[in-house]
């Protein structure tokens, strides 16, 4: 029966005691001496191998019981290789014939150096809203290639933590271990018992090892600028110019590099601020016969005291009630909110807003707004049936309360 046929099979040997090896650097360059620490728990003989795809280097050593150090070279072997230790114990230690074996592994990446083009970014520090910058890429090794360059609002990037993309990381990503650890002596032994954690060994190991891993609502677009394949002169330089939207932040500029010999990245950021400095507050939509208050806050930050004029404009569905114009005098880095009333006087369409600060004849500043205008009830479509005559007007055919889908 099947009971008889499982007291005769030859039981599963126990998994190895597990070692928990770490190196003096987590990457290094091809040669490179590194130590690799580890706490033994017993004395005996160890199985040290350098592995990557396949075995690249193997030798035996002595082992104390404890910590100790060792000495381990690295391999030209990109992206990434392995070391791992298998200790079996000495048999006479403590007294007793009792066997025992131990198994670890750590992982250490390979710098691709040699294959990256380091290139260099050089952008301005400081940009106008509206102003064309220019951006100054540079291979390191000066040889001909090609960039692409991305500006992103930074309040953007740092939400969903982006970090800027390296095709280095991609194409020279880690790999598993690919060489499977086996051993006899659990079969010889198999009534042992591990005295602590096991491993299955492999890629998941080296994983384990390493931890395993009262704001303003204002209806503006998100900075998002692309510059496709810039090919480089014959000395590895590219040159690319951009307009900034209008926005006041910190914008990211990240510039990828690829040539015949590497790839690689570069990043810098460019701070996007006029000297007047203008945010106004707007609800999401409009409908009509809406009457809102709009706070327009203005900062001056032109170094020195001066006499700040305010205003606002619309498009021809927002009528602007009172005052359009309202000024004060700002001492230098200190900010006043006004407030200007509007009514909404079209059913649908898109309503254009601006916000405008000046500062005499040489400082102006424009925040644009684009907001829908949305009807107070859900679409409605109605059917009728009239008579065919040259003279119908369609338009008289809609109740007074309706309007049509696009009209103004």
């Amino acid at each position: 029966d099947a009971d008889s046929e499982d007291r005769h099979k030859t039981p599963k040997p126990t998994a190895p005691d597990e070692i928990r090896l770490n190196l003096s650097q987590r990457e290094a360059n091809p040669g490179d001496s590194l130590n690799l620490e580890f706490e033994a728990p017993f004395a005996g003989y160890g199985l040290l191998t350098t592995e990557t795809g396949k075995l690249e280097q193997s030798q035996w050593i002595t082992v104390k019981k404890g910590p100790q150090t060792v000495n381990v070279t690295v391999p030209d072997r990109l992206p990434n290789a392995y070391f791992s230790l298998l200790i079996l114990k000495n048999p006479t230690e403590g007294g007793r014939f009792i066997p025992a074996r131990a198994w670890g592994a750590a992982s250490v990446k390979i710098s691709p150096k040699a294959y990256d083009l380091a290139p260099k970014l050089v952008a301005p520090k400081k940009v106008r809203p509206g102003e064309d910058f220019t951006i100054e890429l540079q291979t390191a090794n000066q040889k001909p290639g090609a960039f692409t360059v991305a500006v992103v609002d930074e309040g953007i990037l740092q939400l969903t933590h982006f970090k800027s993309p390296n095709p280095l990381d991609y194409f020279f990503e880690p790999r598993r271990l690919g060489v499977k650890t086996y051993d006899t002596v659990g079969w010889a032994f198999s009534d042992q018992t591990p005295s602590g954690k096991t491993t299955g060994g492999g890629g998941d190991y080296g994983a384990a090892a390493d931890g395993g891993g009262g704001g303003r609502v204002s209806p503006v677009q998100i900075v998002s600028l692309w510059q496709g394949v810039t090919k480089t002169d014959s000395n590895g330089k590219a040159t690319i110019t951009l307009k900034t939207p209008p926005f006041q932040g910190s914008v990211r500029v990240m510039a990828v590099a690829a040539s015949q010999q590497g790839t690689g990245a570069a990043e810098a950021n460019i701070r996007v601020r006029d000297p007047l400095v203008v945010q106004a507050t707007l609800p999401r939509f409009f409908s009509i016969e809406d009457v809102v208050k709009v706070p327009v806050r203005v900062s001056n930050m032109t170094g020195q005291k001066r006499r700040i004029r305010v205003s606002l404009e619309a498009s021809s569905q927002i009528k602007l009630l009172g005052d359009t114009e309202k000024s004060v005098e700002l001492n230098k880095d200190k900010s006043q909110t006004f407030f200007f009333e509007a009514r909404v006087e079209a059913m649908s369409g898109v309503a254009e807003i601006k916000a405008i600060a000046q500062a005499g004849k040489i400082f102006t500043t424009v925040q644009p707004f684009t907001i829908p205008i949305v009807p107070q009830t859900p679409m409605v479509v109605a059917e009728t049936t009239v008579p065919l005559q040259a003279s119908v007007n369609l338009g008289d055919l809609i109740p007074d309360h309706m309007v049509a889908a696009g009209s103004d």
